[in-house]
C-alpha cells in the first residue's frame, strides 16, 4: 500500500511543469513528464521515454554507435522501433529470487523510471533506455534482468555480464500494454550476490497531448582517451485526438550538457523549435574523456507546452555516464 501510494504521488507530479503540482494536466489537455536522473537530484526519475513515429525520422543517417556503447542500439538512438530480439517482451518471474537473497551495491538511474504510452496517437510508442550501475566496492555478475507484471518489457543486452565497481549496463524499458492510467511494476536484477528490485511506473495516456523522450539516462560506455563516443537523445510530441497544432503544441528551447568539454552537444535543433506531432527531434551528444576513470554529467533541455489555458514550461535533466580508458 505504501509503495503504491508513493508511485501515485510521483505520477501526479510527472505531468506538471516546474514549480507546480497543483494544476491538472488532464484538464489542460497536455502531459509534460519531467526529467530525471540520480536520486540526489531534484528531477530524479520524473520523465518517460520517447513515443516514436511510425515513419523514420529525417536524421536517421546520424544514428551512430561506437564500441564504447556496447549495450546500446543505433536504431534506438534514432527514435526507431527496436527490433524484438531474443527475450524481448518475455514474461519474467521473480521466483528465481526466492532463495537468492538480496543484492546490494546496485543503483538504477533514474531511481524510479517512468514510461508513458499514448494509446490513441497516430504514432506508436517506443522503449526507453535506463542505466543500472554497480555502486558497490566489489564486482558482481548480472545474470538476468526482468520486469513484472507483463504490462512492461525490460531487456539488457550481453548478459550475463561482470560489473566491476562503477561499471554499468543499459536496460531498455517499455510499457507494452494498452492500459489507461497508472501501472506499477517491479524491475528485478538477478546477480551473483542475490536479487535487487526497483520500482517502475507506467502511464497509459488516451486523450491528452504527450511530450516524451528516448532516454532517462545515457551511457557512452568505455572510450579511449583522445577518442570520442556519440549518442543521441530524441524528443517527440504527440497530439491527443481532436487537438490542433494551432492551439496545442510544444516548443523545445534547446539542449545543454555539463561539464562542457567532457560532454558536449555537437548537433541539435535550432532554439525555440516547434515540435511537430509524431516527428522526433534529436540532439547528438559527444563524450570525450581526457583521463582514465568513470565520468558523470548531465544533459538538460526545456519544453514549453502551449494550450488554450496558457503556457507551461517543463525542465528536463538526465544523467550522462562514460568511462575513459587507455585503449
Amino acid at each position: 500500500m505504501q509503495r503504491n501510494a508513493r508511485l501515485h504521488s510521483i505520477a501526479l507530479c510527472l505531468v506538471l511543469g516546474v514549480g507546480s503540482c497543483a494544476s491538472s494536466a488532464r484538464r489542460d489537455g497536455m502531459r509534460t513528464p519531467r526529467g530525471g536522473n540520480a536520486s540526489e537530484r531534484v528531477d530524479a526519475g520524473r520523465h518517460p521515454p520517447i513515443a516514436g513515429g511510425a515513419q523514420e525520422p529525417a536524421d536517421a543517417a546520424l544514428t551512430q554507435r561506437d564500441s564504447g556503447a556496447d549495450a546500446q542500439s543505433a536504431v534506438q538512438d534514432a527514435g526507431h522501433p527496436r527490433p524484438r530480439d531474443a527475450g524481448y517482451g518475455k514474461g519474467f518471474s521473480a521466483d528465481v529470487c526466492a532463495d537468492a537473497g538480496v543484492a546490494s551495491g546496485l543503483q538504477l538511474f533514474p531511481n524510479i523510471p517512468s514510461v508513458f504510452r499514448h494509446l490513441r496517437s497516430s504514432c506508436a510508442s517506443l522503449a526507453t533506455e535506463i542505466v543500472l550501475q554497480n555502486t558497490g566496492i566489489e564486482a558482481l555478475t548480472v545474470n538476468e534482468v526482468g520486469v513484472s507484471p507483463g504490462a512492461f518489457s525490460a531487456v539488457a543486452a550481453g548478459l550475463p555480464r561482470i560489473l566491476a565497481p562503477t561499471d554499468r549496463i543499459v536496460i531498455v524499458l517499455e510499457l507494452i500494454a494498452d492500459v489507461p492510467g497508472e501501472t506499477a511494476g517491479t524491475l528485478t536484477a538477478v546477480t551473483s550476490r542475490g536479487c535487487t528490485e526497483f520500482d517502475v511506473l507506467g502511464i497509459g495516456v488516451e486523450d491528452e497531448g504527450l511530450v516524451t523522450y528516448s532516454a532517462l539516462a545515457l551511457d557512452f560506455g568505455a572510450v579511449a582517451i583522445g577518442k570520442s563516443s556519440k549518442r543521441r537523445v530524441s524528443v517527440l510530441f504527440q497530439q491527443g485526438p481532436g487537438q490542433t497544432s494551432d492551439k496545442y503544441y510544444s516548443v523545445l528551447t534547446g539542449f545543454s550538457a555539463v561539464p562542457s568539454g567532457l560532454f558536449d552537444v555537437t548537433s541539435g535543433p535550432e532554439p525555440l523549435k516547434k515540435l511537430v506531432s509524431c516527428e522526433p527531434t534529436s540532439a547528438e551528444i559527444t563524450f570525450s574523456p581526457s583521463a582514465v576513470g568513470s565520468s558523470v554529467g548531465d544533459l538538460g533541455w526545456e519544453v514549453i507546452n502551449y494550450i488554450p489555458a496558457g503556457a507551461g514550461p517543463a525542465s528536463v535533466a538526465i544523467r550522462l555516464f562514460g568511462s575513459g580508458t587507455t585503449r
